[in-house]
């Protein structure tokens, strides 16, 4: 038997392959792991009507009160100040993930109309966003969220020309008469010659030379909580029968069109302003919102 004779390995050089195995193995693991932003979630949001789908193709039944047919047309929402419950009952803020096209890394644009059918009578495009994915601290646990709908106020009026995303998808969110986003855009046919819209945001805007906001006489942003919620599993469902149930999406409000241009004393925008638990007026703020619910 021919005898092997063992070659002793300095301790430095046993020392730096270590060090250098150490590295290739660790290094993936936690790539993979994170990337260094905490971990990520996906919050699914989707549009109904009552029990059935929001759809560019579709005609519904019995909308509001007068029980009127409608087609979709548009159907879009900014949402900002994203937080989760955790299990320790404490709100965590999300980090939203930028994309280039519907988020920021403070804001999401959520778009549910594909530009077809009755929807490319509307000014959208034919892209639709319906989710919002950012990163917190630790997602097991997490038992509630909290959102606003509508646009931060620091970047509500600054100049269109020079938007970035989400802000810059559509043009068409912008309302130029009123210097700032609108927060919320519905739209819908009812009949071959009527339209229902409703444009959801601050009202009473006063900016200076330089693009500066002064004052909002109507802010009009509204949160939204939800004691339950665990985005492995649950779904915001933004029903539009729901936000309709007490208007009546046929009747004009004078010159007006009918639906609701944000001014609350506008007929047009007390049921509507109720659903999404707005105060209408001189009314009290509603004690629940009926427009988003989780399931």
């Amino acid at each position: 038997m021919q005898n092997r004779r063992l070659i002793p390995m300095n301790r430095n050089v046993v020392f730096a392959w270590s060090v250098l195995l150490a590295g290739l193995f660790s290094v993936p693991f936690f790539a993979a792991c994170s990337d260094g932003q905490g971990e990520e979630i996906t919050i699914n949001f989707k549009a109904m009507v009552g029990d059935k789908a929001f759809s560019c193709s579709e005609s519904y039944a019995d909308i509001g009160t007068g029980k009127s047919p409608m087609k979709l047309v548009d159907f879009r929402f900014y949402v900002h100040k994203v937080r989760v419950i955790n299990a320790a009952g404490e709100e965590v803020p999300v980090t939203l993930k930028e994309d280039g096209k519907w988020q920021s890394d403070r804001l999401a644009l959520l778009d549910f109309e594909d530009h077809s059918g009755t929807c490319a009578e509307g000014k959208g495009n034919e892209g639709t966003n319906t989710s919002i994915v950012g990163y917190v601290p630790k997602k097991d646990g997490i038992k509630g969220l909290k959102f606003i709908i509508g646009v931060p106020e620091d970047i509500n009026h600054l100049d269109a020309a020079q938007a970035t995303a989400p802000l810059d998808q559509s043009t068409s969110m912008f309302w130029s008469w009123n210097r700032g986003y609108r927060f919320l855009r519905f739209d819908a046919i009812t009949t071959d010659t009527n339209r229902y819209a409703f444009h959801f945001g601050s009202i009473g805007c006063t900016v200076d030379d330089n693009k500066k906001l002064e004052s909002c006489k109507f802010a009009n942003r509204v949160e939204f909580s939800f004691d339950s919620f665990d985005p492995s599993t649950n779904t915001v469902v933004a029903d539009i029968d729901a936000l309709l149930k007490e208007a009546d999406v046929q009747k004009a409000d004078g010159a007006q069109a009918p639906g609701c241009m944000s001014t609350p004393e506008t007929p047009g925008c007390a049921a509507p302003f109720k659903a999404i638990g707005l105060t209408y007026g001189q009314d009290a703020a509603p004690k629940d919102q009926t427009f988003l619910k989780v399931e």
